[in-house]
């Protein structure tokens, strides 16, 4: 492991044993020294540490100056007390003031395995931090592009009554949008619609079905009636909980006569399409591509495969497909399924990644499906990152001298460990 660290120590030879130590580890060290304030502050901004390494006796800074400048500058930037001299209130009063670990300068065995592992657990923070940015970033995306669409858009709780909605929904009703919120659906639904639209409702809420896409009519708030097309979807959680209905509504009152030709108008599925920001194409029933979106061909163009040869409209999917999902595809295409998914590496010289792949019937009366590919990098490295944190403190816990034991509110063992076993004289 590479490892970018900052050295407080006023000691050349403690200096020197703290480097060997890192050395003896494994770690290829890039280090530098400071011993005053000034000289720390300009190291921190010079350039990025994987880790500050502070005596506590220094005679131009003490300890707790330092780590407040370390909190400062990079609170996720691991320090690390090491001195030959440090009680417990000591160690208690620098923990609350931002240090992650200290070692006793006559136990610099223990130095290497604690700064590897501040060092990865610091890494771990920066990724899930950036993978909460980068989900807020996206939250964020999700509700600006809700709020400019030009559709309506509401959810719906178990009820059926408005728990949010975007203007243009309400624009289109002509109501106020916070008079909207709480009210039953049932109440905007044309009357001779509801009965339809609340069977189709219960399937949705008991599982039968996952989405409905029909014409509808809606009241207006002047009682006059507005042609839409609806999109009803159940919205569940990971464990299959429903959360919502998410109801899109798009006003086709000036289009209701044209809407087949508008549903196979290649420029209105092309604007779907592009609209998405993962790769999807639609195949035809002898699977053949017949459109992509933008995102898929900059994809294809990005990774050096645009020769549309191999990946473009015309071509196959099912022979450029992996084998194992030709069957899979040919019968979801042949109705004999309604969808399957598969995550899979797609890795560049450059950087690992990873893809969710889903694929759908294609709606209407032609058979075919819609091929979609979602980047899902960012979850699956938070995984593996996550896991290797659990075998590391597993691995801590059953190499320990001590015995050690977990029991839970009335005493039962849920976990020991080995030295534990050995202690009691009990088998693996």
């Amino acid at each position: 492991m590479i490892a970018r660290v900052i050295l407080l120590e006023d000691s050349e030879d403690d200096l020197l044993l703290v480097v060997e130590s890192l050395r003896e580890h494994g770690f290829q060290l890039e280090w530098e020294r400071v011993e005053t304030p000034g000289n720390l502050r300009a190291m921190l901004a010079e350039r990025q540490w994987d880790a500050v390494l502070c005596d506590y006796n220094m005679p131009h800074m003490t300890a707790e100056d330092a780590v407040e400048i370390v909190q400062s500058h990079d609170s996720n930037l691991p320090f690390i007390l090491v001195s030959g001299t440090v009680d417990a209130s000591v160690a208690v009063k620098m923990m609350r003031k931002g240090m992650d670990e200290y070692v006793m300068k006559d136990d610099l065995l223990r130095l290497g395995p604690a700064v590897e592992r501040e060092i990865r657990d610091s890494r771990l923070r920066q990724s899930e931090m950036i993978a909460k940015a980068e989900l807020f970033a996206l939250q964020k995306r999700f509700r600006d592009t809700f709020e400019q669409s030009s559709v309506g858009i509401a959810h719906l709780d178990r009820e059926g009554r408005v728990i949010w909605l975007n203007q243009q929904l309400a624009d289109m009703l002509g109501y106020d949008r916070d008079d909207l919120i709480g009210i039953p659906c049932e109440k905007l639904i044309w009357p001779e619609d509801w009965p339809e639209e609340q069977q189709r409702q219960r399937e949705l809420l008991d599982g039968t079905a996952t989405e409905f896409r029909v014409p509808k009519r809606y009241r207006r708030i002047d009682g006059a009636p507005i042609w839409t097309l609806l999109t009803l979807t159940a919205i569940r959680d990971d464990q299959g909980e429903l959360s919502y209905l998410s109801a899109v509504v798009q006003d086709i009152s000036d289009q209701k006569r044209a809407e087949d030709k508008l549903r196979s108008s290649e420029t209105f599925t092309r604007a779907i399409l592009d609209s998405l920001p993962f790769q999807v194409a639609v195949v035809d029933n002898d699977g053949i591509v017949r459109h992509v979106n933008d995102a898929w061909e900059n994809f294809a163009r990005a990774n050096g495969l645009m020769s549309f040869d191999s990946v473009g409209v015309g071509t196959s999917y099912l022979d450029v497909c992996p084998t194992e999902l030709r069957e899979d595809l040919r019968g979801l295409i042949d109705g004999e399924t309604t969808s399957f998914a598969l995550e899979y590496p797609c890795h560049s010289p450059e950087e690992e990644r990873w893809f969710l792949m889903k694929a759908a019937p294609l709606a209407g009366s032609e058979h075919g499906a819609v091929v979609s590919h979602v980047d899902i990098t960012a979850r699956v490295l938070m995984e593996q990152a996550l896991e290797r944190r659990e075998r590391e403190y597993r691995s801590i816990v059953e190499t320990m001298g001590e015995g050690l034991i977990s029991l839970d509110a009335d005493g039962r063992l849920l976990f020991a460990n080995r030295r534990f076993l050995e202690m009691v004289g009990y088998d693996l």
